[in-house]
């Protein structure tokens, strides 16, 4: 009996804790679809909040955004009560043009989902997606106020390729 009772309060207690990965899916008008994974905050009601932009590494592509928040975003990431939004690459590296614009119309549509503090805008990815991450950073330093890259390959995209975090327009530091 005492198992028992254990094993149901284990189960509670983690339930409670426990937060759902969810996999959405945005169709673009003039693109592919894109597909996901997204994790809300239990805290989150309404008010501006943090995003963070996960980009995965390379490989196959279908599900890498879900994983890499599973193993990697959402452990690492989680306490900081941030929505966390991963796609999954279309076309290869995310500085494609279609991996552009899907990422950019994704973003948009979580802005209008959510109220996203603009403030507290973070990139972050790992391997291509570090890669990805300084591309991103580089590209769109108005939007994205903090950049950080796990394991990244420096590219011609990132303007300081010795930092593990980039120092954006608006002064902020990861």
């Amino acid at each position: 009996m005492r198992t028992f009772l254990f094993c149901i309060v284990l189960f509670i207690a983690t339930g409670a804790s426990a937060q759902t990965i969810k996999d959405q899916f945005l169709d673009q008008k003039d693109g592919p679809t894109v597909s996901y994974a997204i994790w809300v905050p239990r805290a989150y009601h309404g008010e501006p909040t943090p995003l963070i932009l996960a980009l995965h590494y390379g490989g196959d592509p279908r599900g890498a955004g879900r994983d890499m928040t599973r193993i990697l975003i959402q452990p690492a990431l989680g306490e900081l009560g941030a929505i966390i939004v991963a796609p999954d690459s279309l076309d290869g590296g995310w500085n494609s043009p279609t991996n552009e614009r899907a990422v950019n119309a994704l973003l948009t549509e979580i802005e209008h989902t959510y109220a996203v503090d603009q403030k507290k805008v973070i990139v972050t990815g790992f391997s291509m997606g570090g890669t990805g991450t300084w591309y991103w950073a580089d590209k769109y330093p108005e939007h994205r106020r903090k950049a950080g890259a796990c394991r990244y390959s420096p590219s011609t995209h990132a303007r300081t390729r010795r930092c593990r975090s980039v120092q954006s327009s608006s002064g902020l530091r990861c």
